[in-house]
């Protein structure tokens, strides 16, 4: 039986006696009754109050750790969510991206065409699923024959790999901003959300995820909750660094 149901059962059958023991007094005569008993009636008093708090408290730590778990369980879904809808092509253009400077990410959000180094060139051809342009490609970087990781010859990307690459990291995005919603709000456990999450942002290296791109399309007003849960992980590690530097 449901622990919930059976503590509001207690608490019915407690009122219950109470109002029989009240009765039972009208019955004998209350005012001789009372006086000739009242230790007794006093002492049933205080045991029925007890029995009534005892009772009240159970149900409020029941509903508490229902709801506890009911938070937990919805942190878990949302999990599974994320690992469901992310995809490869997502988890790929949003490592790219995150490497664009301001420019290229105005560029990317208004879909205007930008250059990108050689070196990732191929990174965003692979990861958008699409066919470099081998002949434009090796007409750029033919100092470094697009091998050379220190390539900085720029390369043109167009607009259908632009809207792909613009499409993907809005996506990511969007799926991050609604799973941090909830975690904003208290809806899921915040811990679990927390340490499953906890890659998005890198104190260390003051990174956060696709710091660039979120400032051109608008930052917290865009993804409030994306930017409050950044700023939560870093203030969370300045607070452990205090503890770490008081001195006993």
């Amino acid at each position: 039986m449901n622990k919930s149901l059976i503590c509001k059962i207690i608490l019915v059958i407690v009122f219950a006696l109470g109002i029989l023991f009240g009765k039972i007094i009208n019955l004998v005569g209350i005012n001789a009754w009372l006086i000739q008993y009242s230790g007794i009636v006093d002492a049933t008093q205080i045991v029925l109050v007890i029995l009534t708090l005892l009772s009240l408290l159970m149900i409020v730590l029941q509903i508490k750790s229902e709801h506890e778990k009911s938070r937990r369980e919805k942190a878990v879904d949302l999990l599974l969510q994320w690992t469901q809808t992310i995809t490869k092509e997502m988890n790929s253009v949003k490592k790219i991206v995150e490497k664009f400077d301001g420019e290229q990410c105005r560029k990317l959000f208004i879909e205007e065409e930008f250059e990108v180094n050689c070196n990732i060139y191929d990174d965003i051809m692979e990861a958008i699923n699409e066919k470099s342009d081998k002949k434009e490609k090796n007409d750029k970087c033919a100092e470094c024959d697009g091998d050379d990781a220190d390539c900085r010859k720029k390369i043109s990307l167009g607009k259908k790999h632009i809207r792909k690459l613009r499409w993907n990291t809005i996506s990511y995005l969007n799926l991050l901003e609604s799973i941090l919603v909830a975690w904003q709000y208290s809806i899921v456990d915040r811990e679990i959300i927390e340490h499953q999450f906890s890659f998005q942002v890198s104190p260390k290296d003051g990174k956060r995820v696709l710091d660039n791109f979120r400032k051109i399309a608008g930052a917290e007003d865009s993804y409030p909750a994306i930017e409050i849960f950044c700023s939560n992980l870093e203030q969370q590690r300045k607070m452990k660094l205090k503890e770490k530097g008081k001195i006993v």
